[in-house]
């Protein structure tokens, strides 16, 4: 393992606190999902996603969303998307403040797993736990969100749980399993459609690690820290799969 994967006590705090615009911080909706922008901020309840510019005002709110906490910015565009564990993806418009479109990855519930953008942002990956015991990734190109293909179908032995955009590469995170149970992590990378470079690690790296992407991925909100507590003594804010190589 490279780094030690810590967590410190100050990333657990102040997520959901911005500013209104007398310059005072305000305590805001307990989300669940936090994410910070250049020009805005997202904050998702599970239910609704809620879109605060940098004074701390509530510009749009968009509801009707379910099991909805996860939201991240699309890369070189004024959009962002929210990610439902009930298997859909909605992605809104900063410019216009409206949907884009809804579209679905999956047909079942249950994903709790994770997604990025390719460096440019032209391309969405998103994991799918497809038929309950396996996963892999599926593909959307980003100016229509159309899907453009799945990959990884093949890889029985490896249940993927994160995906990381870092330095230009796209990295996996998951786990094997030695008839049917976790029996050690691995982190690879994505490349022409396939996993490579597969190094294994203990699985208590592995569960370390998924957690802390986990929580990086929905902003480390007090809701999601609590929910998903880290060990005490570990205190760095800042984690890349590229760490476990």
């Amino acid at each position: 393992m490279g780094a030690r994967l810590t967590l410190d006590k100050r990333t657990r705090r102040g997520y959901n606190i911005v500013n209104d615009s007398s310059g005072g911080g305000i305590a805001m909706k307990s989300y669940w999902g936090f994410i910070k922008g250049d020009n805005y901020d997202l904050g998702c309840t599970g239910g609704s996603v809620t879109v605060i510019d940098k004074e701390g005002k509530e510009v749009a709110v968009f509801k009707g969303l379910s099991h909805a906490n996860e939201a991240a910015f699309v890369p070189n565009r004024n959009a962002f998307i929210v990610k439902s564990a009930d298997g859909y993806v909605c992605a809104y418009s900063l410019d216009e403040m409206k949907l884009i479109k809804k579209f679905r990855f999956s047909n079942r519930s249950g994903q709790d797993y994770g997604f990025c953008f390719s460096p440019d942002g032209t391309v969405f990956y998103i994991i799918d736990n497809y038929n309950g015991l396996n996963t892999r990734i599926v593909t959307f190109e980003t100016e229509n969100f159309t899907q453009t293909g799945d990959i990884l179908t093949e890889e029985k032995d490896k249940f993927l749980t994160r995906l990381e955009c870092f330095r230009g590469h796209i990295m996996a995170l998951g786990y094997m399993r030695n008839f049917g149970v976790a029996s050690c992590g691995f982190v690879g990378f994505i490349e022409d459609g396939k996993l490579t470079s597969v190094k294994k690690v203990s699985i208590t790296d592995f569960y370390y690690a998924d957690r802390f992407k986990t929580l990086e991925a929905l902003g480390f909100t007090e809701k999601a820290v609590k929910w998903l507590p880290l060990p005490e003594d570990r205190d760095i804010t800042e984690f890349s799969l590229m760490d476990l190589l």
